[in-house]
């Protein structure tokens, strides 16, 4: 499934900043105590020049992955497999937009549930022993796709920890009248 707990579909995927590191309603649901990497995208976009094509995730770590508290950009691979095309690509994801890469504040150091409420945040959250972040992205930005029909899966990899996939079926946009 393509968009996790999320009630709209893929009107869910309208109006994300994109990119950006908060919450959003496409974000996929994260089992509470679960580690690594879950990812939402809309099941279908139109194929041609200038389209967007919004994934939108949330990773979770416990102490056994602390050094992905840091920017997830640098951490991970994204993988795009076009199965129309029998065309594979994979590019590490780094934002072009900044550089140097900023870190992240550094979580709290007690758990924010003991004295009341946390305030929400960008950066990652401290869940007990886990860290956790969310992250929202275009794809197109990284892997520019052919302006031509297509379906597509799509998944995070990093060191052990691989994602969920999803599948995307870029279509003919309707004709215009």
């Amino acid at each position: 499934m393509n968009t996790p707990d999320a009630a709209g579909g893929d009107l869910a995927f309208l109006g994300i900043t994109l990119p950006s590191r908060a919450p959003c309603e496409a974000t996929p649901a994260m089992a509470e105590d679960g580690r690594g990497f879950r990812i939402a995208a809309p099941r279908r976009v139109n194929a041609g020049d200038g389209v967007r094509l919004p994934i939108c995730g949330v990773w979770q770590f416990g102490p056994e992955r602390r050094e992905l508290a840091f920017e997830l950009w640098e951490a991970c691979v994204l993988v795009l497999v076009d199965v129309t095309h029998n065309r594979a690509r994979a590019v590490t994801l780094r934002d072009p937009s900044r550089t140097p890469v900023e870190p992240l504040p550094k979580p709290p150091d007690s758990d924010p549930g003991a004295g009341g409420r946390a305030a929400p945040s960008d950066g990652p959250v401290k869940r007990a022993s886990l860290t956790a972040g969310y992250y929202n992205f275009d794809l197109t930005r990284f892997i520019p796709l052919p302006p031509a029909p297509a379906v597509y899966y799509v998944f995070l990899t990093q060191a052990q920890y691989h994602s969920n996939t999803v599948r995307v079926e870029a279509v003919a946009p309707p004709e215009e009248k």
